[in-house]
């Protein structure tokens, strides 16, 4: 698409790249919303990027003012549970292809893409991403020896840990198979 700017400006542009089946964000001026209600846990759709051009000339005569690379950058951490013992999991009588996982947390809401960092007015709240698939990754390693259980995207600030992260595995087999609870 084509934007038109006024000459002698100097404008900041935006930019949010999101899956456009995914309908947990909306965006509204400089700020995207996260919902978390009635979210399914595995679910890569929910994956986003963002970045910003600050200072931008459209009368620049240079090249470079005309034509930029922008760096996109992903604003929610990823969090993964993984094994490296397959072969245990697969003991256990979890069927790996089709096991389920609920994880339980909380998150903030709001996002601001300006700062590219929490928004202000962000509000903590519980989330339930519910049992779904183990993501079609599972076959993949995440890092060396291991492998998905669960993979979800979440809204946290870089600099804090994340506390009270509970993770339910249970097994599609008739009897529902194990439960498993994980948590730090």
């Amino acid at each position: 698409f084509e934007l038109e700017f006024v000459k002698n400006q100097n404008f900041v542009v935006l930019f949010w790249a999101q899956d456009e089946d995914c309908g947990y964000y909306s965006l509204n001026g400089k700020q995207v919303t996260v919902n978390y209600n009635n979210v399914d846990a595995n679910d890569d759709t929910r994956d986003a990027f963002f970045g910003s051009l600050k200072k931008f000339d459209p009368a620049a005569d240079d090249a470079q003012s005309r034509a930029r690379e922008i760096k996109l950058y992903r604003p929610f951490a990823q969090l993964n549970a993984a094994t490296n013992d397959k072969t245990a999991v697969v003991n256990s009588g979890v069927d790996f292809t089709t096991m389920t996982s609920t994880v339980k947390l909380q998150a903030y809401n709001k996002f601001d893409i300006t700062k590219g960092t929490i928004a202000d007015d962000a509000e903590l709240v519980n989330v339930e991403f519910a049992a779904t698939e183990v993501p079609a990754t599972s076959g993949e390693t995440i890092k060396a020896g291991y492998e998905y259980l669960s993979m979800n995207y979440i809204l946290v600030p870089a600099d804090k840990n994340l506390f009270d992260v509970e993770f339910i595995f249970k097994g599609n087999r008739k009897d529902n198979g194990p439960e498993v609870t994980f948590t730090n």
